[in-house]
């Protein structure tokens, strides 16, 4: 019975690979999606002003100042001030610090609202200036490599290993 047409054709089939066109045409959407969010994060950076604002962080999972900067200090923030808001925005968390802290440009000012501790102590507004960084961390040319070559590299070698591989589940 081996010598039958049908059942070699069967047995051949069941050998055969499936056609890898699906996974093909998948990986390309998925590469797609990739390099369009990599284009967006790049415009991003592109336009960023490195900019350096007066140091000041609250301790984890409270919103009191732990560490505050001499510049900080200056502008009249203390250490133990509870943090209201940056910027007219409530202090729901270090993100909205940070996310405020990215939004600054240089020569603009950072409305910092906090409340010492104290019965008697009022909400105040202190200013906080805006100055263009020189620090090495905020070049351009720093960013540019770790946040735009690296992840290129990373994308095109990852889909690369899948590209030539695509029946194996471990790439």
């Amino acid at each position: 019975m081996a010598s039958d047409p049908i059942s070699r054709c069967a047995a051949s089939a069941a050998v055969r690979p499936p056609s890898p066109v699906f996974r093909y045409v998948l990986l390309g959407c998925l590469f797609a999606v990739t390099i369009c969010l990599q284009v967006e994060s790049t415009m991003v950076l592109i336009h960023w002003i490195p900019a350096q604002v007066p140091f000041f962080a609250p301790g984890p999972a409270s919103a009191a100042l732990e560490f505050v900067d001499s510049k900080a200090v200056a502008a009249g923030l203390h250490r133990g001030d509870i943090l209201l808001a940056i910027n007219n925005r409530p202090y729901t968390g270090r993100i909205v610090l940070q996310e405020e802290r990215l939004k600054a440009t240089p020569g603009g000012t950072l409305a910092v609202t906090v409340r010492s501790p104290g019965a008697r102590s009022g909400e105040r507004t202190i200013l906080l200036q805006v100055t263009q960084s020189k620090r090495l961390l905020d070049s351009k040319a720093l960013s540019v490599s770790v946040s735009v070559v690296m992840p290129i590299f990373c994308i095109a070698l990852g889909f690369w290993v899948v590209l030539v591989r695509p029946n194996d589940l471990s790439a």
